[in-house]
């Protein structure tokens, strides 16, 4: 019990800077059984040897459905949910679904004994959900499970549902996906960072600057040059625009020819032709 809870703890930290001394040699000994053996491979996945994971993990899931008459078959598939999604499995995630979908009308934690007990189970549905690319259904689940987590207090669970969630919409596209998706992130990152969640820090990060990164793609200007852009679509003059902007003229000048170069277009002339032809029904 001692390594197993040490092992749960890694899993939601993401990070393996806890695991106690010996737990190789405990994982040895463990008798196989579908439980144990997912969490052989969920330990060998934390501390990087993917391949053994993946022996462990496709004798498993060539055991679905589990029995259900198992007493520990729900928290088996609760963690196997964990190791679907880390090997991006849709046939297994599928079957898996359809084992713990029942459990979506209860609000609460699922678990067996203390070790397992999570937040709801609509978090790992939405997770498999997205694996076998249903991603309306994904999305709809981890709303459901972002607000039963936060009415159920499990910390862990809304920064990592959030982190999910803005993992989806990112996926999805689009600038009012990504703006949300953004401040799913945001939220997700400073949550991690006050309950010492180092592997959804960095996960968080890098989906932010990710985010970042396809909204320059998706709009190439600066806020700035974003205001300088409607001004000028309405042919506004040099001068027209600094007044209106409280800007020097040569500041607006600036801000003209990084408009036109980023935009395309050879002159002024073609930016507020472009502006009109985009407005004007086809």
């Amino acid at each position: 019990m001692h390594f197993a809870h040490a092992f749960h703890v890694a899993t939601v930290r993401g990070t393996t800077d806890q695991l106690p001394a010996g737990y190789p040699e405990a994982l040895a000994r463990a008798p196989s059984m579908p439980l144990l053996d997912i969490e052989r491979a969920i330990a060998l996945v934390v501390t990087g040897r993917v391949d053994e994971a993946r022996a462990i993990y496709d004798g498993v899931v060539r055991r679905l459905p589990l029995p259900a008459e198992h007493q520990t078959w729900a928290a088996g598939l609760l963690k196997l949910s964990w190791l679907i999604v880390a090997f991006d499995d849709p046939v297994a995630a599928q079957l898996t679904y359809r084992q713990l979908l029942p459990f979506r009308p209860y609000p609460g934690a699922l678990g067996t004994c203390t070790v397992y007990f999570g937040g709801t189970v609509s978090r790992p549905l939405a997770e498999l959900a997205a694996v076998f690319g249903d991603h309306a259904l994904a999305e709809e689940l981890f709303r459901e499970a972002l607000v039963r987590n936060q009415v159920l207090g499990a910390a862990p669970d809304v920064a990592l549902t959030r982190l999910g969630l803005a993992q989806l919409l990112h996926r999805v596209g689009g600038p009012p996906a990504l703006d949300e998706a953004a401040g799913h992130a945001r939220a997700a990152l400073n949550m991690a960072v006050e309950l010492d969640m180092p592997g959804t820090v960095a996960a968080a990060r890098a989906l932010a600057a990710q985010i970042a990164a396809g909204r320059r793609e998706v709009d190439p200007l600066t806020a700035r040059e974003r205001e300088v852009a409607i001004l000028l679509a309405g042919a506004l003059s040099n001068r027209q625009i600094a007044d209106r902007l409280v800007l020097s003229e040569r500041t607006v000048e600036s801000h003209v020819r990084n408009i036109l170069a980023k935009t395309g277009c050879a002159n002024r002339t073609a930016f507020v032709a472009r502006g009109a032809n985009e407005h004007t029904p086809q």
